[in-house]
């Protein structure tokens, strides 16, 4: 009930001392774990309750007044559309994490052209909502990743963009090589 408590140290450096410590080491860890299942729960929650909010609002909308407005019929069977997708994506990623931590899916590492990765997220945002300004730039770039992987990440990042700043928003994908081995990949909106 209490992960907090720790048993007491005598300060002899004796074996009862050094089994306490271990114990009380064990307890921060598993506490450490129990808070880390109760953020992430929390985090599942609330990304599942915002576009169930959205759904549930439009429909209500929709059952008073707006089945006889042929445009706000329309809006709001676009806007349950796009949370019933959302909630999909998260379910789809949260599915994949668990298949991923219980070994089911193993990575497959290759190099990944990233001017070719973003060419296929900007096509596919593109796809979803015709009015966003992508921009990507990354030739020459390649990273030792797992594509599929890597393009739900960054799908991610896409679609919370749009999401959060609009359809008509500006979004650059862009790659840099820096000194280091290591490669950034950075989605920028505004």
């Amino acid at each position: 009930e209490n992960l907090d408590g720790q048993l007491p140290l005598t300060g002899r450096g004796d074996e009862m001392d050094e089994l306490s410590a271990a114990f009380n080491d064990l307890f921060l860890r598993i506490k450490a774990d129990f808070d880390r299942e109760r953020q992430f729960s929390s985090d599942v929650s609330h990304e599942l309750n915002t576009p169930l909010t959205v759904i549930s609002g439009q429909a209500n909308l929709l059952l008073r007044w707006g089945k006889d407005n042929p445009q706000q019929l329309e809006k709001s069977l676009n806007s349950i559309k796009n949370e019933s997708k959302s909630m999909h994506a998260i379910i789809e990623n949260l599915l994949h994490i668990s298949r991923i931590e219980s070994g089911r899916i193993k990575p497959q590492f290759s190099a990944v052209k990233l001017d070719e990765l973003f060419a296929r997220i900007e096509t596919e945002a593109r796809a979803l909502s015709p009015e966003i300004n992508i921009t990507c730039s990354g030739a020459g770039i390649e990273v030792f990743s797992d594509s599929e992987m890597l393009h739900q990440i960054i799908t991610v990042f896409v679609s919370n963009s749009i999401k959060f700043a609009g359809e008509k928003s500006s979004i650059s994908l862009y790659a840099e090589k820096k000194e280091n081995p290591i490669e950034y990949i950075v989605s920028e909106c505004g």
